[in-house]
């Protein structure tokens, strides 16, 4: 009685191994971009939604609404935006919402050099001055992201930012 062997030869088990290894050198970079794409777009995404939620409070309570950086998720401390943020009615302090740190990989530069916006009961920006924040990673080129506020205090993603450096 002969049995039949069956299963995989030395030879068909190294050239599967060095396709898949090719297969991967190709994917690899791909993966990273597409991660690091990822991590900009949902920071823009978060800083956009919490703008758009500071104007929507401030026109919906009648009173301002700030929204500034903080490092101890309780008060504001003038530190980096990408240690965090909060909202807070700007009168009693009341917190509305907490940001945790985001990616530590991302920056978050503002033009004007501000550590706090203020939205006027009105939904505009407080002294109704545009405002810029640029979001960029270790990326040169075309890879950042940057919001821009209008006087009247409504947030617009503009991608992609080009002045990452």
């Amino acid at each position: 009685m002969d049995k039949k062997q069956t299963g995989f030869t030395l030879l068909e088990l190294m050239v599967t191994l060095t396709i898949a290894g090719i297969l991967m050198a190709v994917a690899m970079p791909s993966y990273r971009e597409f991660t690091m794409n990822n991590r900009l777009t949902t920071a823009t995404n978060d800083f956009v939604t919490t703008l758009a939620m500071a104007r929507s409070e401030a026109i919906k309570r009648g009173e301002g609404i700030t929204i500034c950086s903080s490092d101890d998720m309780a008060t504001c401390t003038a530190s980096a935006w990408e240690q965090g943020w909060i909202v807070l009615v700007t009168s009693s302090n009341e917190l509305l919402r907490v940001h945790e740190p985001i990616d530590p990989a991302i920056t978050i530069t503002n033009a004007a050099s501000n550590t706090s916006i203020e939205y006027r009961p009105t939904g505009f920006l407080n002294g109704g001055v545009a405002n810029t924040f640029d979001l960029c990673d270790s990326r040169t080129g075309e890879t950042g992201r940057q919001i821009a506020i209008s006087g009247t205090g409504r947030p617009t993603n503009i991608t992609p930012y080009p002045t990452c450096t």
